[in-house]
C-alpha cells in the first residue's frame, strides 16, 4: 500500500500547483505599507492570507514532507536563525520537496517575505 501513496502524493502536489499558477494576485499596491495606516495593514494581511491559502497551506498546514507548520514558532525558529536572505532563496530555488517559487510563480521577494513572517508567527 505504501508504494501507492507517492505517486497519489504526487499527484495531489502537482494539482495544487496548476490552481496555484492559474490565480493571480495583485499585492503590488500592498507592499509599501506605511506605518500607523490601518486600512493598508488589513489589506496586506488579506493579500498574504490569500497567497498562504493559494500556494501555501497544501503543505504548510499540515507539514508534509518535512514543511514546518504554519504558526508553528518551534518549527520555525531555527530557519528563521539562518536569516531571511536564506529563507528567500530557499523558497525561490526550492529545498528538499518544496518547488522553485513555493507553487507561487507570481509571488515577489516581498510577497515571500510577508508569507515566511506570516508562518512563522503565532496564530
Amino acid at each position: 500500500m505504501g508504494t501507492k501513496r507517492g505517486p497519489i502524493t504526487l499527484v495531489v502536489l502537482l494539482a495544487l500547483f496548476i490552481v496555484g499558477c492559474g490565480q493571480s494576485n495583485n499585492s503590488s499596491s500592498n507592499n509599501n505599507l506605511e506605518a500607523g495606516n490601518n486600512t493598508e495593514q488589513i489589506d496586506n494581511n488579506a493579500v498574504i492570507t490569500s497567497l498562504y491559502n493559494q500556494s501555501c497551506i497544501a503543505c504548510h498546514s499540515s507539514g508534509s514532507a518535512g514543511a514546518p507548520r504554519a504558526h508553528d514558532v518551534h518549527a520555525w525558529k531555527t530557519r528563521l536563525d539562518k536569516g531571511m536572505d536564506v529563507l528567500l532563496t530557499h523558497t525561490k530555488s526550492g529545498l528538499k520537496a518544496m518547488p522553485p517559487m513555493g507553487m507561487c510563480r507570481h509571488c515577489t521577494d516581498a510577497d515571500f517575505e510577508q508569507l515566511i513572517i506570516f508562518m512563522s508567527s503565532p496564530k
